[in-house]
């Protein structure tokens, strides 16, 4: 088998997105979190960057709580950028970067 059909990266996937199934009927489109996704990376070096983020990261005193706040806006702002199936008391919840931020928040999710 081709290699680069095993391990090839498709490029309008990466700069568009591909939908990614949960289960339960629940599928999110998302850009890859990593070198490909040149605004995730530069948003993650910002925020790594600020001296006291990173003072804390590198001692590890940084709370759970902060570095999943910290990723979370970075998901919701660079990498997670449509859902569906996602309900709430039985009603469907619209995509928003607000509404994602509101799920990450949600006990369990952090």
């Amino acid at each position: 088998m081709d290699i680069r059909e095993l391990f090839g990266v498709d490029v309008e996937k990466t700069t568009k997105g591909a939908w990614i199934e949960l289960g339960g009927g629940v599928a999110i489109l998302a850009k890859r979190a990593d070198d490909n996704n040149t605004a995730y990376q530069l948003a993650r070096a910002k925020v790594l960057a600020d001296p006291e983020i990173a003072r804390k990261i590198q001692l590890n005193l940084m709370p759970t709580p902060e570095l999943n706040a910290i990723d979370a806006r970075l998901l919701a702002d660079h990498v997670i950028l449509d859902w569906r199936g996602v309900t709430l008391n039985g009603q469907e919840v619209p995509f928003s970067k607000e509404k994602l931020m509101e799920v990450f928040s949600l006990k369990g999710f952090g």
